[in-house]
């Protein structure tokens, strides 16, 4: 406590400083100037906040050097593990025929329908919950979502590839459809899509696609309650996860260091891995444990 000494004509004035509020102000003053340098105060004016890296024109020249950084005649590019959130720009390259996405933050399929001559898509280790927007790409062949978040509520939406007819492989390994539905899922896929000649890199035989279509109607009204199923589970692993965020955050703790209640593997934990991983470069020395691993290394290793 400091004192300052006054004198007037009769005798002295003893006035205490409270040094504690001194150093209270000191720090406010201190934070609202890190608040006007921040880069998120004027995020406003560059719109939302983004998860990934923006897929930019600028990019793709970058990535299309074997090109000559031409787009008009490119016809194939490879942009994975490059923490791309949303597929953008790419319709400007009418002569794509391969397209490596795999490993990106890519949470729906989209900006693709120009694509005319589109032979192999790779959106393998993404975000991505439903099939939806190839429709366009008439030429697709191959469509890898190895390790997605597909699960039974939207596994009904494989039909909307029904009207690509070129296409012969389709893989769906590591998604929840096929962890939750192990006796029905391929024969569902194989008998909603009868030009499919491969499912999860597995040749299908003659008998095997005559018993799936002899299946199929059964199977979609197998499918009905289960996929009930799968949307009161991610409503559960929302709130159970909305709880969790709670304690931590009263605990002061963004992660539980004995282990126990750790978020589900989900498109929002996978998520925030990369964003942890961005802030602090050490390793976790108790990561949030990925269920598909194995799955996630073939993806990376899988031949073209």
């Amino acid at each position: 406590m400091a004192y300052i000494e006054e004198l007037d004509d009769d005798a002295p004035v003893i006035e205490e400083v409270d040094e504690a509020e001194e150093a209270e102000a000191e720090r406010k003053r201190e934070r609202k100037q890190k608040k006007k340098k921040s880069p998120s105060s004027s995020s406003g004016s560059q719109g939302p906040k983004r998860d990934g890296v923006p897929l930019t024109e600028e990019l793709i020249r970058r990535k299309a050097e074997h090109n000559e950084g031409m787009l008009s005649t490119l016809e194939e590019i490879a942009l994975h593990q490059l923490d791309i959130d949303k597929i953008e720009v790419l319709n400007s390259c009418r002569c794509l025929q391969i397209v490596y996405l795999q490993n990106n933050l890519i949470s729906k399929i989209e900006g693709l329908h120009r694509l005319k001559k589109l032979d192999y898509l790779n959106l393998a280790l993404n975000n991505i919950t439903k099939i939806e927007n190839l429709e366009g790409c008439e030429a697709l062949r191959k469509l890898d979502l190895t390790v997605n978040f597909i699960d039974l509520d939207e596994l009904h939406t494989v039909a909307r590839l029904k009207d690509n007819i070129e296409l012969r492989e389709l893989y769906l390994t590591g998604n929840p459809c096929e962890t939750h539905w192990e006796a029905g899922c391929r024969d569902y896929v194989i008998g909603t899509l009868p030009q499919l000649t491969h499912f999860d890199g597995k040749e299908i035989s003659k008998s095997e696609r005559i018993k799936a279509l002899q299946r199929l109607e059964a199977l979609e009204r197998e499918l009905a309650p289960l996929a009930e199923l799968a949307r009161d589970r991610k409503v559960e692993r929302r709130e159970r996860r909305a709880a969790r965020l709670r304690e931590r955050e009263a605990a002061g703790s963004d992660y539980e260091s004995d282990g126990e209640g750790r978020d589900e593997w989900c498109a929002e934990v996978r998520v925030e891995d990369l964003v942890t991983v961005r802030a602090n470069p050490n390793p976790n020395p108790n990561p949030n444990p990925n269920p598909n691993a194995r799955e996630m290394r073939e993806a990376q290793q899988r031949p073209d």
